[in-house]
């Protein structure tokens, strides 16, 4: 959230007492001062660097709770607000999709591309079960076929370099960065060891946010890429593989596989 006030409803106040405790927000969000929604009236605010103390929020000696109902409101430091990702929960486009066949079970999470949930880490398929995949997978792309050249040298083909992942972000952005996670369970496999990131305004015309060529992930490494660049306008985002792994169990095929995709901007 990108807000720079927060509101917390005290459902359940406590009984004795005009102080309430709470975690230290997980977003690394510092508050600088707080008030009771209704009234107006300043609570005492007090947070600590320590995960046992976190955010102490005190009512004055004229205040109480309202049961069932008090909002406080808290004022966030806009310096602690963390960069929004664009990205998350918009409609995703894509060339093809190995979870839009019809093999996957009724309600099946891997039949369902989650490539934008704010879900960074893959959750394992459970086979033979109801229940595959309960979770997150991200986007894989159809499996392609290698071909091979008069020196029997396995070679990139037209259909391979057609595979991409993207979003709509709903409307124009100055984008200026792109991360991505690979699969963290069998690490670098399936991430592409070329790829492109392209935006455009019409999803007609595409353009270059970073060129190819980009410094590919080694496998067996999982870590997130981060990729910088101008800021350039934008709606749609893509990630385009120019060059596409084997398979780790079938070297005969490649495709590609991305867990979540951010893009951030203005």
């Amino acid at each position: 959230d990108d807000s720079e006030e927060e509101y917390i409803h005290v459902s359940n106040p406590p009984i004795e007492k005009k102080i309430l405790q709470l975690p230290l927000p997980k977003d690394g969000k510092l508050f600088t001062s707080a008030r009771l929604l209704r009234s107006g009236e300043e609570v005492m605010l007090t947070m600590t660097d320590s995960e046992d103390d976190g955010v102490w929020l005190e009512l004055s000696e004229t205040s109480d709770w309202e049961e069932h109902n008090t909002v406080i409101a808290l004022t966030v430091d806009p310096s602690t607000i963390p960069p929004r990702n664009l990205a998350l929960h918009k409609s995703v486009i894509y060339s093809s999709s190995e979870q839009s066949v019809s093999k996957w079970p009724i309600g099946s999470d891997y039949g369902s591309i989650k490539i934008n949930n704010g879900i960074r880490t893959t959750v394992k398929r459970e086979k033979k079960t109801s229940s595959w995949s309960k979770g997150s997978y991200g986007w894989v792309s159809k499996k392609i076929r290698l071909q091979k050249d008069e020196n029997h040298n396995i070679c990139s083909t037209e259909e391979e370099r057609e595979q991409w992942v993207g979003v709509d972000l709903g409307q124009q952005f100055m984008v200026n960065k792109v991360v991505l996670y690979p699969n963290d369970l069998n690490p670098g496999c399936s991430f592409p060891i070329e790829y492109t990131i392209e935006g455009s305004l019409n999803m007609r015309h595409w353009f270059a946010l970073a060129p190819s060529g980009l410094e590919y992930l080694p496998l067996g490494v999982g870590f997130p890429r981060t990729i910088q660049f101008k800021a350039q306008p934008a709606r749609h985002i893509r990630v385009v593989g120019n060059q596409m792994r084997t398979l780790a169990y079938n070297t005969k095929f490649s495709d590609m596989h991305i867990v979540e995709l951010e893009v951030f901007g203005e």
